[in-house]
């Protein structure tokens, strides 16, 4: 004796296969997007670190080159 909700129980295998195939478009849906704002997240916080350590280069009178700090032709 199979046991299965009631709706289920006339259900067509396309029909079956089609509800499991919109499930798991919405699940990848929402992985993808919890999976880009992770990444955008991450994205922001480097661009903010950049700035900060771009702003404490310049006042120490430094430039910026290749993500580091140089002072007469030398990384400080």
């Amino acid at each position: 004796m199979k046991i299965s909700p009631k709706f289920m129980k006339n259900a067509e295998p396309q029909d079956v296969v089609i509800v499991l195939g919109v499930f798991v478009l919405i699940i990848s849906i929402i992985v993808f997007l919890h999976w880009a704002a992770v990444w955008e997240d991450q994205m922001s916080e480097r661009e903010a670190q950049y700035t900060n350590t771009k702003a404490r280069c310049k006042t120490v009178g430094g430039e910026m080159g290749y993500s580091k700090c140089y002072k007469d032709g030398k990384e400080i």
